[in-house]
């Protein structure tokens, strides 16, 4: 489903971003809580999503969608 790849695709997102902040020589623990938090509100959508909540599924398509074509543009 669009959705759910759309919600792995933004958690694979932060997971770099982390990684990148993490090797950084000053890495800032707000910017990775905060993008943990992230990943965590994103994968409870994920293990709460039903193909039948067809409007849940629009919202997060609407919400994620420009940030996920961005993404890929960028990791292309």
């Amino acid at each position: 489903d669009l959705a759910l790849s759309r919600l792995n695709i933004m958690i694979g997102h932060y997971s770099e971003l982390i990684r990148g902040e993490e090797q950084s020589t000053t890495p800032d623990a707000n910017k990775i809580r905060a993008w943990e938090g992230l990943q965590d509100e994103l994968a409870n959508r994920d293990s709460m999503l039903s193909v039948d909540d067809v409007e849940a599924v629009e919202r997060i398509n609407v919400a994620y969608g420009p940030a996920v074509r961005a993404i890929m543009k960028v990791d292309t």
